[in-house]
């Protein structure tokens, strides 16, 4: 299944750029722990909000060295779940930074999830859990692009 989110950050590409080469616990929302001696597998919490309410799940992520082609930036990320982690489907996507008018970008969080439990597992996802697995990256890319915010206001 794919899922995408998107939202426009008022700073250009390139100032984007210098808060993602920081280290990711300045950009990257609700970074727990690093996972033994690898600096790119990291805990985190990732989920939506119902009613204003986070419902989160913790997830080890990863994320790759950011890639620039020409004016674009991604950076490949990607999760799996924590115990119990056969509830829970794994996520590998991108965070793509891409110039939108004069002095801004669009952030954009998309990738592919399985959703678990086969069949059964892609039913659920129709009705209910596609809903959620796009609010859960629109969560992200709200929250990637506030960290990005407070990492160039603190520069």
């Amino acid at each position: 299944m794919y899922a995408t989110a998107s939202i426009v950050v008022e700073h250009s590409v390139s100032e984007c750029a210098r808060a993602l080469n920081q280290s990711p616990e300045h950009w990257f929302p609700r970074l727990v722990s690093k996972i033994g001696n690898r600096s790119d597998h990291q805990l985190a919490a990732v989920g939506f909000k119902v009613s204003g309410l986070p419902v989160r799940k913790h997830v080890q992520v990863s994320l790759g060295v950011p890639i620039t082609t020409g004016d674009w930036i991604a950076v490949p990320i990607s999760w799996r779940p924590t115990f119990p982690a056969s509830l829970f489907p794994v996520f590998d996507g991108r965070l793509k930074l891409v110039p939108h008018a004069e002095g801004h970008t669009r952030l954009t969080v998309s990738g592919t999830y399985e959703p678990p439990f086969d069949s059964l597992g892609r039913t659920l996802d129709e009705i209910a859990m596609h809903g959620a697995a796009e609010a859960t990256l629109k969560e992200l890319a709200e929250s990637i692009a506030a960290g990005l915010n407070r990492s160039l206001a603190a520069a």
